[in-house]
C-alpha cells in the first residue's frame, strides 16, 4: 500500500519509498542535501551509486536528507555517452570545486551541505541540523510554487532550485570502462530549474516549472554568490 510522503497539516515527511508528495514542507532545522557526481563511463561510479540507491530504504529519507545524483558529461567522449549526463551538471561540480579553491574534479564525488564529503561519518546524514528556516513546496502538475521562510532575515538575495529526478532506471553499457554491465540508477536529476524569489513580510516566494518524466523532486535554497544550500526538501511525486 502506498502512503503519503508528507503529512501536509503537520509538515512531517513519512519518508516511505513509493509514497506520494503533492506538498512538501521542512521543519526549521536544516535538511541535509547529499549529492553524488557520477557517470556511466566511470568504472568506480557504480559502487557509489549502489550506496546512494540504498538511501531509498533509509530512515530519514526526505525528512533528514535529500539525495541527488548528477551525471556529468566529462566522460562522454571516452567511449560511452551517458544519456543522463548534462553540461550543467558538470558546471555545478566545477562551481563547487572553485568555491573550495580546487582546480580539478573527479568522479565519483560526494557533496554534503555544499562541502566535499568522504562518506565516512554517515551519521551526519541524519544528525539534527542547525536552525535554518521552513521550506514549503506545492506541486501542481509541472508547476512548482516555493515558499521560503528563513529563521534569520535574509541580507542577500535568495534563490530556489528544482531538480526533478528519476529512479529505478537501467542502462546496458556496451562500451567504455563499464562495458558489459547493466547499471541501475536512482535519484537521477533530469534538469536544474532556477527559481527567482521575491520577499514579502519575511517570506520568499517564487514559481517554476519542471519537465517530464520524473519520479521525485528535490528543492533547495541558496544565497546569491554562495554554494552551500541553506535548506532542502524533497519527496516522491504522484505517478
Amino acid at each position: 500500500m502506498k502512503s503519503w510522503a508528507w503529512m501536509v497539516g503537520l509538515g512531517i515527511g513519512l519518508g516511505c519509498a513509493g509514497g506520494w508528495a503533492e506538498v512538501m514542507e521542512s521543519g526549521p532545522e536544516r535538511v541535509a542535501m547529499v549529492e553524488l557526481f557520477t557517470s556511466e563511463g566511470c568504472k568506480s561510479c557504480p559502487v557509489a551509486e549502489e550506496w546512494l540507491s540504498q538511501l531509498k530504504e533509509r530512515e530519514g529519507l526526505w525528512t533528514k536528507f535529500v539525495p541527488v545524483a548528477w551525471h556529468v558529461d566529462s566522460w562522454d567522449s571516452l567511449g560511452w555517452k551517458d544519456r543522463w549526463s548534462s553540461p550543467s551538471f558538470s558546471q555545478r561540480q566545477w562551481a563547487y570545486a572553485k568555491g573550495w579553491g580546487k582546480d580539478s574534479v573527479e568522479t565519483p564525488a560526494f557533496v554534503l551541505h555544499g562541502r566535499e564529503w568522504a562518506k565516512v561519518e554517515e551519521g551526519s546524514l541524519t544528525a539534527v541540523g542547525p536552525m535554518a528556516g521552513k521550506l514549503r513546496v506545492k506541486i501542481m502538475g509541472n508547476r512548482v510554487e516555493v515558499f521560503w521562510t528563513p529563521v534569520v532575515a535574509a541580507s542577500k538575495s535568495q534563490r530556489a532550485f528544482l531538480a526533478p529526478m528519476r529512479s529505478g532506471i537501467q542502462s546496458e553499457v556496451t562500451a567504455g570502462e563499464n562495458v558489459g554491465r547493466k547499471l541501475t540508477h536512482d535519484f537521477v536529476a533530469g534538469e536544474i530549474v532556477r527559481v527567482e524569489l521575491k520577499e514579502k513580510d519575511g517570506v520568499w516566494v517564487g514559481e517554476g516549472r519542471i519537465k517530464e518524466p520524473r519520479d521525485a523532486l528535490a528543492v533547495w535554497i541558496k544565497r546569491e554568490g554562495e554554494v552551500e544550500p541553506l535548506q532542502a526538501v524533497g519527496g516522491w511525486l504522484n505517478p
